[in-house]
């Protein structure tokens, strides 16, 4: 992990340095669902979106893909996870497997800066738990939208 994306993760967790960035995964290692609740999230989803076997949600900073695996396999749809860190990418990759959902979910080890540049025509976009790691408000609210296809849901 380059130092400027060790700067992004602490400055995300408001810490003000980043020493404890590469004991993370030991640090978090009992821990499956970080951050969004996954039943919340597959509430709001099947509540906004017409939901069929192609809809497309996009999980940025998806940690170790508890949100990703539980509303694949509860919605029958697929989402791709992203986050920076190998080690929760490598759980979340073991969990899908555990659950059986390995047509359902993708997951990449990623800089979601450099995701939100090239990911579109998702349906959904979530992103639950990473402050402000795409900037302000307003940019990261635009940076969201252009991952969503015309007609997706999106923040506003």
């Amino acid at each position: 992990m380059t130092r400027e994306t060790e700067q992004k993760l602490a400055g995300s967790l408001t810490a003000e340095t980043t020493e404890l960035i590469p004991y993370l995964p030991y640090l978090l290692q009992d821990f499956w669902e970080l951050g969004s609740d996954p039943g919340v999230m597959a509430d709001l989803i099947s509540k906004h979106i017409s939901i069929s076997a192609g809809t497309r949600v996009l999980d940025l900073a998806c940690g170790k893909g508890a949100v990703s695996v539980k509303i694949a396999q509860r919605l029958q749809i697929k989402v791709k996870g992203v986050d920076m860190l190998p080690d929760f990418i490598e759980v979340a990759k073991q969990k899908v497997t555990e659950h059986g959902a390995q047509a359902l979910c993708d997951f990449t080890v990623g800089d979601i800066n450099e995701a939100v540049k090239t990911e579109r025509d998702y349906d959904c976009v979530i992103f639950g738990a990473a402050g402000n790691v795409l900037g302000r408000p307003a940019e990261t609210l635009d940076k969201l939208k252009a991952v969503i296809k015309p007609g997706g849901v999106h923040p506003n």
